[in-house]
């Protein structure tokens, strides 16, 4: 039932928020990939493409804010470099930032 209910979501997500915002490419770019060096974050346009690695031993802090109606969540590295990911960036944010947080071992911070 819950990959009906996911399939439904990301059809709705691709169809209603890239129309509305007027930004298809956009959000075919939107990437977060999670494997054993770290994680490689894609966040950027096809014009102007925002990449970042942080590896695992590298992140500093998991935060999260309501900003808006939006949920935000940011990911610090050591070195001050940060990705920052929203609920319109990603669905279930919350659930992306878990699982940063379980594998590096620390807790999300209120920011």
């Amino acid at each position: 039932m819950e990959r009906a209910v996911l399939g439904f979501w990301r059809v709705r997500d691709r169809l209603n928020v890239p129309l509305a915002l007027g930004d298809w490419p956009r959000h075919g770019r939107l990437r977060i990939t999670l494997d054993s060096r770290g994680i490689d974050f894609s966040l950027g346009t096809k014009e102007e493409p925002q990449e970042l690695f942080l590896a695992w031993d590298r992140i500093a802090a998991i935060k999260h804010k309501r900003v808006g109606s939006a949920q935000q969540y940011s990911v610090v590295g050591t070195d001050g470099s940060q990705a920052i990911f929203t609920s319109y960036t990603f669905f279930r944010p919350k659930k992306v930032a878990r699982m940063i947080a379980a594998r590096t071992g620390q807790a999300i911070q209120k920011a």
